[in-house]
């Protein structure tokens, strides 16, 4: 249905267009139905456009709307430094000539448009140098594999394991493993022989060093915040993902 390659440029060109952010703020006063009959936007939203006046599929009507949540963060940024990731991106040599194609077939996985407003929400760090992007590509595949619960649950320090089921996927990305939690409740009887305190285990998950820096990404932390590792040069390190 698509030329890829072109398709994976159109969004690279889009991403660093230094007018995105008019741009974007534009795309919100039409409907879908709008735009596909202007067809003259953002070289990705043209592109997208024109495949859904020939197809008309409600894929591609959902794959839009997922690539302007996408765009509409990703327009918070400066373009500056939009343009400077870009140009950093290009020149690597293992996903240089790959991005594109890579993050829209994430985009085109992802069953809701807000798992693709926190994959741009990352983009942010990638921009700054927080993260790699072998991790940024790497969040994409987590975020596919998450279930909609998982994105608000991955936002605690802990998680509890009683009544969620769906937490041990976190288990299987290796953000989380499984823990006990263990605190003393005071024991209300008043017998002597009462027991004083009552140590009390709850069964649950720990985030792992790459589960704390999703949860920071997703919180808008700086990306180490309560990690054991300050750099990004510490954590590729010490930690294999």
């Amino acid at each position: 249905m698509y030329d890829i390659s072109r398709l994976g440029q159109s969004l690279e060109e889009s991403l660093a267009n230094d007018k995105l952010t008019e741009m974007v703020a534009d795309l919100g006063d039409v409907t879908l139905d709008q735009l596909v009959e202007t067809g003259d936007s953002l070289p990705i939203i043209s592109f997208i456009s024109k495949s859904i006046k020939t197809y008309n599929s409600v894929r591609d009507h959902f794959f839009m709307e997922k690539v302007i949540r996408y765009l509409t963060e990703i327009a918070t940024i400066s373009p500056e430094l939009r343009l400077k990731v870009i140009e950093r991106i290009t020149n690597d040599p293992i996903y240089g000539a790959k991005f594109g194609k890579k993050i829209l077939n994430i985009i085109d996985r992802l069953d809701d448009d807000i798992k693709a407003y926190y994959l741009a929400k990352a983009y942010r760090y990638l921009a700054e140098g927080q993260i790699t992007l072998e991790f940024y590509l790497r969040l994409g595949t987590m975020l596919d594999s998450m279930y909609l619960a998982n994105l608000e649950t991955l936002q605690n320090d802990w998680i509890s394991l009683p009544g969620f089921p769906t937490n041990s996927v976190f288990e299987t990305l290796g953000l989380a493993r499984q823990s006990f939690h263990i605190f003393d409740v005071k024991n209300p009887g008043k017998g002597i022989t009462a027991e004083k305190y009552r140590v009390v285990y709850q069964p649950g998950y720990r985030l792992t060093e790459t589960g704390r820096v999703v949860n920071n990404i997703f919180l808008g932390k700086p990306v180490y915040y309560k990690s054991r590792y300050t750099t990004i040069e510490e954590f590729n390190k010490h930690v294999k993902y």
